[in-house]
């Protein structure tokens, strides 16, 4: 690695061999790509460009918030992470999940919390209540 903004993308990298190896099924692979996401820097988040048609969308979605409403700002920060997750997904070359994730969040998150119980399957001391899939639900 060469600096710390490495990190993420490294990560990204190596869920895709461990999918193309057949170590992860589809939605553990969705589940260890968002966990990835979620956890990029800024400096990684700003080293990977906008995809130029999601750029607009956030820009557009940027211009209508109503900074004065919290349910506001949070459903539309909600919605942006959603076209930022799916920018970063087309740039690693992931373009079926981006699709996924920008036409049907219902079954991302759905397919998301399968990879997740599967991922965590093993270990006692994590609890992933519905409080958890609350938080990350696109």
């Amino acid at each position: 690695m060469k600096a710390t903004g490495e990190k993420g993308k490294l990560m990204f990298q190596t869920v895709q061999m461990a999918h193309e190896a057949g170590a992860m099924d589809d939605n553990m692979t969705l589940y260890m790509f968002y966990f990835t996401f979620v956890h990029m820097n800024d400096e990684e988040m700003k080293s990977i460009p906008d995809q130029p048609d999601i750029r607009a969308k956030i820009d557009k979605i940027c211009e209508s918030i109503n900074l004065k409403s919290k349910k506001d700002r949070k459903s539309k920060g909600r919605e942006i992470m959603r076209y930022q997750f799916a920018s970063v997904l087309r740039h690693f070359g992931e373009y079926q999940t981006a699709d996924l994730v920008l036409n049907d969040p219902q079954t991302f998150n759905r397919r998301f919390k399968e990879g997740a119980l599967l991922f965590w399957k093993n270990d006692p001391d994590v609890n992933l209540d519905d409080d958890y899939f609350k938080i990350f639900a696109l």
